[in-house]
């Protein structure tokens, strides 16, 4: 039986040394069969929100997405003045499946804390939420420290929704750190490039690959036995 999913990203998938793992998260709940995708709510983190929204109406077109919802939420500077689209559109399709829809926030929780806003009801419809986001200790790569962004780039949202009476479970920045992307990814994908969508998440892939590797020092040679985190 498959899993009803509202997906609240800060997409960059595309681009020029912005974080892909949000696309590719996008690119597995597609191909999941245990996933039904409700819908795609945008807000900022990795970048802006105008360029998530530009990253993700780019990504839905590369991928032919035409039958899944893509809406809106709010920027940074007017994060706590409007509510956006994106809020309403998640707190109406938890009303309409109570009890059944998982919400996966991987920016910041503006969205989800605006969906508790508006129905007062919001967190005893939702089945749970999961959220990226808090480190428990501090973060390096390469000797480079890495900062906490999707709590701390909206503390407030990031305070009520932790706080909710509903099943919230967070993945801290210390357990991205272990999602490491090696030989053996990279050779599946290179193994199956006679399929269009292993090609198009090998092209991102080494981009990103090239980007930490100048953005920490990394000193790479190849790709070719390279363990990198996706989620920083």
């Amino acid at each position: 039986m498959s899993q009803k999913v509202l997906f609240d990203c800060d997409n960059t998938m595309g681009f020029q040394g912005r974080d892909i793992d949000d696309g590719l998260t996008f690119v597995y709940l597609l191909g999941s069969s245990r996933v039904d995708l409700l819908g795609v709510t945008t807000t900022f983190g990795n970048s802006s929100l105008d360029q998530v929204w530009r990253a993700t109406n780019q990504l839905f077109k590369e991928l032919g997405v035409s039958n899944i919802p893509l809406v809106k939420g709010v920027g940074k500077e007017e994060k706590h003045k409007v509510f956006g689209e994106a809020a309403y559109f998640m707190a109406e399709t938890v009303r309409q499946y109570p009890g059944e829809v998982t919400i996966l926030a991987t920016g910041s929780l503006t969205n989800v804390y605006h969906a508790s806003l508006i129905d007062e009801d919001f967190y005893r419809n939702v089945k749970q939420i999961v959220v990226i986001g808090g480190i428990l200790e501090p973060l390096f790569l390469n000797g480079k420290e890495l900062k906490e962004l999707n709590f701390s780039i909206d503390p407030t949202a990031a305070y009520h929704v932790l706080r909710l009476k509903t099943d919230i479970h967070v993945i801290t920045g210390n357990l991205c750190l272990q999602s490491l992307f090696g030989q053996e990814q990279i050779n599946a994908l290179i193994n199956f490039q006679n399929t269009w969508i292993s090609t198009y998440l090998l092209k991102h892939i080494v981009k990103w690959i090239d980007h930490l590797d100048m953005e920490f020092d990394l000193c790479m040679v190849s790709i070719v036995g390279t363990q990198l985190p996706l989620f920083i």
